[in-house]
């Protein structure tokens, strides 16, 4: 349906925010979140083998890094606002931002089923929108996908 940029980010008040470089092992030795649902590519990621906090939703895990007390990742148009408000800051984002896809996946036979297909193009049309803001669109048909060139991160 579409591919989403998640980039690592540090809260205003951590001791990374203001430091004009930070390296991976200053990461390493910082309190990260970790995301229930991607745990283990988070922290293969990072090379760090245990998270201070999981989450379950986003929502915590924004919370938590705008507390200043923690590292992770976010949705780059999610962590938007903040970042423009100076609230957040991505860390080393050439090495550590990344492209999720997003997609939705039938039983074969059944996007034949009229209810099936109304529900595709519904969904199609729903996240058209989120595509064209800040994700990347990538529409696939019956295992043929149609995939544009990655975007920089933040573009």
């Amino acid at each position: 349906l579409y591919e989403e940029v998640n980039s690592f980010y540090c809260g205003d008040g951590h001791p990374l925010f203001n430091r004009q470089r930070v390296g991976i092992e200053d990461i390493r030795a910082s309190r990260v979140i970790a995301r229930s649902y991607w745990r283990r590519a988070d922290l293969s990621r990072l090379g760090v083998a245990r998270e201070a906090a999981t989450v379950d939703i986003m929502e915590a895990q924004a919370t938590l890094i705008l507390s200043g007390a923690y590292l992770g990742y976010l949705p780059e148009h999610y962590a938007a606002p903040w970042v423009a408000e100076g609230r957040l800051r991505p860390l080393l984002p050439e090495r550590l931002s990344y492209v999720a896809p997003f997609s939705m996946i039938a039983r074969r036979g059944t996007a034949e089923l009229r209810v099936v297909s109304l529900f595709i193009a519904d969904l199609r049309a729903s996240v058209t929108p989120i595509a064209a803001s800040k994700a990347i669109p990538v529409f696939a048909r019956r295992g043929r996908a149609r995939r544009p060139a990655v975007a920089a991160a933040g573009a």
